[in-house]
């Protein structure tokens, strides 16, 4: 049996099930502007890079829009909504498997397409802090996931 030297996890869907709630903040944000959009498409987002998904997202739009334009107009108008308690939608495995890794010598990153802040701020709420010993923003990258730049690096 090969020896597991270390484990990279993703944020969004499996550190922490924010989908949904994602999805919900998309949904409200079209619909303040009389935009109907089926929910099977707002599910296409998920696991999306943060280019492809304002792409799709500036597709819906009623009017051609640059996706950039899009993102701005985005956060302006949903800077008010309620902010994501990332606690509350940790997924229940992740306080079991983290110290077992870590007790086992296994090196543990992220690599998510979220920005750093919100991968610290839900490291921080959920307090896995020192759980990691890197954390990745595809972000940084010319490309982000499906991309395999990311895994790389973090590799």
């Amino acid at each position: 049996m090969e020896k597991i030297d270390a484990v990279i996890f993703d944020m969004d869907g499996v550190l922490i099930d924010s989908e949904p709630i994602y999805m919900h903040h998309v949904l409200s944000f079209y619909e303040r502007f009389g935009i109907h959009v089926p929910y099977e498409e707002v599910v296409k987002l998920a696991g999306s890079s943060n280019e492809a998904s304002w792409q799709m997202m500036a597709s819906w739009w009623k009017e051609a829009i640059d996706p950039k334009e899009l993102e701005q107009l985005y956060e302006t108008i949903m800077q008010g909504e309620e902010e994501v308690v990332f606690a509350d939608i940790v997924n229940p495995y992740v306080r079991y498997i983290l110290p077992r890794l870590r007790e086992r010598g296994i090196k543990t990153a992220i690599a998510s397409s979220s920005p750093m802040s919100a991968i610290h701020a839900m490291m921080q709420q959920c307090q896995l802090s020192n759980s990691f010993d890197l954390v990745v923003t595809g972000r940084d990258f010319p490309f982000s996931k499906p991309d395999p730049a990311i895994y790389l690096h973090t590799v």
